[in-house]
């Protein structure tokens, strides 16, 4: 008893010294945010009878995006998206940069988890039939999420312009050449010309590091305004 005393005191001194800095963090700003009535009111909303383990999946996939975020700005800030120095940096990275590898190693695993944990929500979305009436364009958000997600996968692949990476994409570009009328069109597009070049690896470096961050975390907004508007879907529910 006294052991479980001492825990409890502990962990009610922790929390009201956190609570003490985060109300000396916010209090310049609490007059016109009113951050810490929002985060009361945040915090103490009730969780639905039907609430489960496969609600967290969503918070999964959100915690995986930040997670590449964090990453993905460590790693930009010693990348070269040049033909000549790409390969160079990331071996820089990975080798004498301290935590380098275990930097990369986390967006790398990451990126994996994200795209398996979106396909799961939207698996458990479609199961239990939440993508219906009036969540339909929460589906649609969802699913150009993960479409989203791999094109990020698809762009990454090549940063590191090694030799293994340089023959995956022209395997790749080969299969996308053969689509009717769009396959050529496109595979000019990515390449930024009529073969693999400098200027593919510099567009593939503006999408993956630019032009999707931005299209994801606008989707990611949206995806979660809705959730809050409509609420969670009750899958056991008479609708």
């Amino acid at each position: 008893m006294t052991g479980e005393s001492s825990n409890r005191g502990f962990g009610i001194r922790l929390k009201n010294c956190f609570r003490s800095w985060l109300g000396e963090l916010t209090a310049p700003f609490e007059g016109s945010l009113e951050l810490r009535k929002s985060l009361r009111t945040w915090m103490s909303k009730p969780l639905p009878p039907f609430f489960g383990m496969g609600h967290y999946l969503g918070g999964i996939v959100v915690f995986l995006f930040g997670v590449q975020v964090i990453t993905g700005v460590l790693l930009a800030l010693y990348y070269l998206p040049t033909s000549s120095q790409a390969y160079q940096s990331v071996q820089f990275i990975t080798n004498e940069i301290p935590t380098g590898r275990i930097i990369r190693e986390l967006h790398a695993w990451s990126a994996e988890l994200l795209i398996v944990f979106t396909a799961l929500h939207l698996m458990r979305v479609y199961f239990w039939g939440a993508y219906k009436h009036p969540r339909e364009l929460n589906w649609i958000i969802g699913v150009l999420l993960l479409l989203t997600f791999v094109t990020f996968a698809f762009t990454g692949y090549l940063l590191p312009w090694d030799q293994a990476r340089y023959w995956s994409l022209t395997i790749g570009i080969e299969k996308l050449r053969n689509i009717p009328l769009l396959g050529g069109p496109l595979v000019y597009l990515m390449q930024g010309g009529e073969e693999i070049s400098g200027l593919t690896l510099t567009r593939f470096y503006v999408l993956h590091a630019i032009v999707l961050p931005w299209i994801a975390s606008i989707l990611l907004l949206g995806h979660l305004l809705l959730v809050k508007r409509q609420g969670l879907a009750d899958p056991w529910g008479e609708n």
